[in-house]
């Protein structure tokens, strides 16, 4: 009887964080991200997310591998055919083809984007220059650039 006290205690204190800590605005799960930098190449994009994992979540994912953290990853990113290309317990790496309209004439237009949870720094590179946006969910009204 005792023990089952125990588990019954700890499942309603599993209760009561759960939800608190789905409700980060910067978390996906376990996944707490820390800022987004994403640099425009032609058409393609390299994504780089540096983020912590809550708890003891680092050696899970030692132990258990990375697959589940690509799927956060790629959630929060939210960009269709995110390759991931490096990952480990504090960034990945990943590769967007065709992230941006190309005009053909060495000009582009990366639209709007938004991300699965509000990310406290995204910065977003060009061959020109670089945009920072600060707790921000998304990449307003898109940037144009061209090819140098």
């Amino acid at each position: 009887m005792f023990p089952v006290r125990y588990a019954l205690l700890s499942l309603v204190l599993l209760a009561l964080v759960l939800p608190a800590a789905a409700a980060a605005t910067s978390s996906e799960g376990y996944l707490n991200v820390d800022r987004v930098a994403i640099t425009l190449d032609g058409a393609d994009a390299q994504v780089r997310m540096e983020y912590n994992l809550a708890g003891g979540m680092r050696i899970l994912v030692y132990l258990l591998g990375t697959r589940d953290l690509e799927r956060k990853v790629k959630r929060v990113l939210n960009f269709e055919g995110a390759r991931v290309e490096e990952i480990d317990t504090s960034h990945a790496l990943v590769r967007v083809e065709d992230a941006a309209v190309d005009y053909g004439d060495g000009t582009y237009w990366f639209p709007e984007h938004r991300f699965g949870v509000t990310v406290p720094l995204v910065t977003v590179k060009t061959p020109q220059y670089t945009q920072a946006h600060r707790m921000s969910v998304e990449i307003p009204r898109g940037i144009g650039y061209y090819r140098v």
